[in-house]
């Protein structure tokens, strides 16, 4: 103890007013004249001096005398405070046995069983006895004998205090659960043979454990570092891990706890073959916020394409297959996809719980490669998921995913997948699920890991290539010249992609005859790979279309996403929007692109190839400069309309012919990022890689407003990453230090807060060299955030005054008035409700002055929330009515419902329990629509 307290630099007096005990009391206690230490007395001092529970138990040991034996962990002996060996391994082994049922006669046969098993030593009674005689010179006390021989075994006689099962068994019976709980150390003589471990009266021991365990977690939240240790001491046990997953919601790490409800159910499927059970069940749903709402049924297989034909083998063994997982392999344009939604399609009723599609473009431009926590995060939207309740880690969003799919039957195609690593957080963690993927690659990996069935496509037959043609132009034309039909398919490779260009030109010109089309299909020389025999046919159908038709097509060589909407192809040609989409309109009827949803389209992989080989360099930069600039520009205009108030910087002039697209108002604005997400994502990955170094950063500070609503921080992180990367390629500080700022924002919100420190600091010495009050500003704005979160509240205090200092100094009186609302709510966070009422009334004044209605809603949400602490109950409820009703003008619905769930406390301190349940009723009922995990907790103050 006196070591402690001297590391603690404090004097005895000092300790002893901070524990609320007396001087003598600490003395003798450092002294060793106290025999048993109170334990309330011990835990006062504990906290004091910032000691961990083991060391508490630790102070307790050594301030015994006698002997004390401990099981509930590594058998351990004290005699007079002090450890003594406990013998040789045998020795332990039997005293660890007499211990876990101290009091009670231990049988010989049962002692020589747990020492040697089925095959014990014809010395084993001469080494029990041997062993007692031991154990007694070190345990018993001539006044004091605690080893009996009784008729036909041994019998260790030890009181409560002197043996830790004891002491928890009487904590126990007195009701203090949480005293109890210390006892232990580990797992019942957690370093002793299996046949101890396993013996009875120890497993008995730890059912005790694991019982009292669950009771103290029903009643205190405080349990929840005490459910981590066990859960991980018992994996399968269904209660324990039930309460975990509860408590660590309760205490705000959501994604901790669908990520352990993730773990346990696959653990379940792997190790048990079963589902989670209804406890598991009932506190996922909790958790996830799903008790009250219905399961969410997806749809989304695209439509399968017409002209199916054959596949009969590869159809019947998806039908036949017992694995979970199958992979559809084949080279490009074979017709993986084909098959796959044909099979989808065809047992959709097998799988009532819905089916999940995805483009994985594995094999797309490099940075339209769909990531899997895109995809992750569009199936959680399908699957009914609110925004505010997903998770901001991805492997938080995987076991969200996992969890959601335990114990349903979905189908999940994952199409054109690159390799495993793309679909392995896509796959469902137990059984019941079906997973299809098509890839050019075998995905051995997923074979040989996960058990993934392959199902291999070769060229089509010859017969079945001319059936296809047939089924798309008619039968009467395809079998009217005898070889023809058979020939075409030859010079398309009996490939299906092929087939369905030659079929869909035929189609436009019906009068054609089919032997002049195939005469038309000559050999069109040169490599480009995987295309092989195809370019002929690709070559033939660009010739046939009108010279738009033809130049749009050759300039997507040049386009950075998966897909793109017809502004994105009018500034690849610097056309108007009425030209690019007569031309689109006709690349769509050749079958060159396809309009995969309204407004949007797609090219093939081989047919992107072949456009790109086709453009030349130095029009293919042309051409990427004027879509990126379209995207930039014009996503540069909808951040602005998410954010009037946002300060803006100075872009690189756009060029001419790039388009520049116009909203109505931010609603419109946000659904056009929605839209062109992924291939925002695409293009500032792009315009790094063209080495467009402005482009690529001022791209990125775009994207700012709609990933931070939408809560996408990977995408966020990952082309912060590229803007500071292009930013200090190119030389510019300016945009170095927008990354850096926005990154220390981006890592906040993971909670990784050391990579997010590095950046702001960062951020702010490039700010001082550039002598940037206003970026310094910000930066500490943002920064005190993540000390906020910390709780790390006197530092984010100082932060804060910085930010108001230079806020002051640039003029800015937005970012003025915002700040000194955060030092008041800073200050009511300290309790100091006084000082937050002060600075609120000054941020009130500006706010209303600047007519920011949505700032004033907010400073007056501070004002009632310090009020209500203060218990100035009156004017918390005029202050906090006021806030409800700017923030419904606002159309503000989380910070309604947040301040109406203030605005309840402060009925319900006021003595008006009816104004209060009105007013939680109504938050619900929004945080409700709104799907935010913030409802349950109001939804307590109900039940309460």
């Amino acid at each position: 103890m006196r070591e402690h307290r001297r590391r603690a630099k404090l004097t005895q007096q000092q300790l002893a007013e901070r524990a609320g005990l007396s001087v003598r009391a600490v003395r003798d206690l450092e002294n060793g004249r106290v025999a048993t230490p109170r334990p309330e007395s011990m835990s006062r001092l504990a906290a004091c001096l910032g000691l961990s529970t083991l060391e508490v138990t630790e102070l307790l040991r050594r301030g015994r005398s006698g002997v004390h034996i401990g099981v509930l962990g590594p058998l351990i002996i004290r005699i007079g405070g002090s450890p003594v060996p406990p013998g040789p391994p045998l020795q332990q082994t039997f005293l660890g046995l007499l211990a876990v049922q101290a009091g009670e006669v231990v049988g010989r046969d049962e002692i020589v069983d747990v020492l040697w098993g089925a095959d014990p030593p014809r010395s084993a009674v001469g080494q029990v006895q041997s062993a007692v005689s031991r154990l007694r010179r070190i345990l018993d006390a001539p006044e004091k004998p605690r080893l009996y021989t009784a008729r036909h075994g041994y019998q260790l006689r030890l009181e409560a205090g002197e043996v830790d099962a004891g002491e928890f068994a009487a904590l126990l019976e007195a009701g203090r659960l949480e005293e109890a709980l210390k006892c232990w150390r580990g797992p019942v003589l957690a370093d002793a043979p299996d046949r101890l471990r396993t013996h009875p009266a120890a497993l008995a021991l730890g059912r005790r454990r694991l019982q009292a365990a669950i009771a103290y977690a029903d009643r205190d939240d405080a349990a929840v570092d005490l459910l981590r240790t066990l859960s991980a001491q018992e994996p399968l046990h269904e209660p324990l891990h039930a309460r975990l997953v509860t408590l660590l919601a309760r205490s705000g790490d959501r994604a901790a706890a669908l990520k352990a409800h993730a773990d346990i159910s696959e653990r379940l499927a792997d190790e048990l073959g079963v589902t989670p059970g209804d406890e598991l069940t009932v506190a996922y749903r909790q958790v996830a916020g799903t008790e009250h709402e219905a399961w969410v049924r997806p749809a989304q297989l695209p439509a399968p394409a017409p002209g199916f034909v054959g596949r009969s083998d590869a159809l019947q063994q998806l039908d036949h297959s017992g694995a979970a997982v199958c992979v559809i392999t084949g080279t490009a344009g074979v017709g993986k996809t084909m098959l796959a939604l044909r099979w989808a399609h065809g047992v959709r009723d097998r799988f009532p719980d819905g089916q999940l599609f995805a483009d994985l473009h594995g094999f797309g431009p490099a940075g339209a490669v769909a990531h899997p926590g895109t995809v992750l995060r569009a199936f959680l939207d399908a699957l009914g998921v609110p925004a505010a309740r997903i998770p901001v880690a991805f492997e938080a969003q995987v076991g969200l995913y996992r969890s959601l799919l335990a114990g349903q039957r979905v189908l999940i195609v994952l199409d054109n997948a690159r390799d495993a690593e793309q679909v392995r957080p896509l796959l469902p963690g137990t059984p019941g699920c079906r997973v299809v993927i098509t890839s050019r690659d075998q995905l051995r990996g997923l074979v040989a890991a996960e058990g993934a069935e392959p199902v291999t496509l070769d060229l089509l037959p010859a017969d079945d290539a001319v059936r296809l043609l047939a089924e798309r132009i008619g039968r009467h034309r395809a079998y009217a010249v005898p070889g023809v039909a058979e020939r075409i398919a030859t010079q398309c490779a009996r490939l299906p992609l092929a087939l369905a260009v030659v079929a869909a030109r035929a189609a436009l010109y019906p009068a054609f005859p089919l032997d002049q089309i195939a005469a038309d299909l000559r050999p069109d020389g040169g490599g480009l790979g995987e295309l092989g025999d195809v370019r002929s046919v690709f070559s033939w159908s660009l010739r046939a279309l009108g010279g738009d038709a033809a130049t749009l097509f050759t300039l997507c060589g040049a386009l950075p996403g998966a897909d793109f909407a017809t502004p994105a192809a009018a500034s690849l040609a610097a056309w108007p929007a009425a030209r690019a989409r007569a031309a689109l309109g006709e690349l769509v009827r050749a079958h060159l692109v396809v309009e995969h949803l309204p407004g949007r389209f797609i090219l093939h992989d081989l047919l992107r190839a072949y456009a790109s080989e086709l453009l030349a360099e130095d029009e293919k930069q042309i051409a990427s400069v004027r879509v990126l600039d379209h995207y930039r520009a014009t996503a540069m205009r909808a951040a602005m309309l998410v954010d009037p108030h946002r300060e803006p910087i100075v872009p690189v002039p756009v060029v001419a012919g790039a388009p520049v697209l116009t909203f109505s108002d931010a609603e419109q604005a946000m659904a056009w990022f929605a839209a062109e997400h992924a291939v925002l994502v695409a293009a500032v990955e792009r315009a790094w890689a063209a080495g467009e170094d402005a482009r690529a950063w001022q791209l990125a500070w775009t994207l700012l407003d709609y990933l931070d609503n939408q809560g996408h921080w990977r995408d966020w992180i990952a082309v912060e990453l590229i803007a500071l990367a292009a930013a200090r390629r190119g030389g510019d500080p300016v945009g170095e230090a927008y990354a850096h700022r926005l990154l220390g924002r981006g890592y906040t919100q993971m909670g990784q807060y050391a990579d997010a420190g590095g950046h702001y600091e960062a951020a702010l010495v490039l700010y001082g060299r550039q002598g940037d009050l206003l970026g310094g500003a910000h930066t500490s704005m943002g920064r005190s955030w993540m000390l906020h979160l910390q709780g790390r509240h006197r530092a984010a205090q100082r932060d804060r005054f910085t930010a108001l200092e230079r806020y002051r100094r640039a003029g800015h009186r937005v970012g003025e008035a915002r700040i000194l609302n955060a030092i008041g709510w800073g200050y009511a966070q300290l309790g100091d409700y006084r000082r937050a009422l002060d600075h609120c009334g000054q941020a009130l004044e500006l706010a209303q002055a600047l007519d920011d209605t949505a700032g004033s809603a907010a400073i007056w949400d501070s004002l009632g929330y310090a009020h209500l602490h203060l218990g100035e109950h009156t004017e918390a409820i005029e202050c906090l009515t006021t806030a409800v009703n700017l923030f419904r003008r606002s159309h503000d619905l989380f910070n309604e419902a947040d301040s109406l769930t203030h605005l309840g406390d402060a009925y319900a301190a006021a003595g008006q329990p009816g104004e209060s349940r009105a007013a939680w009723e109504a938050a619900v009922a929004i945080l409700d629509q709104l799907g935010h995990a913030d409802a349950d907790a109001v939804r307590g103050r109900l039940k309460d």
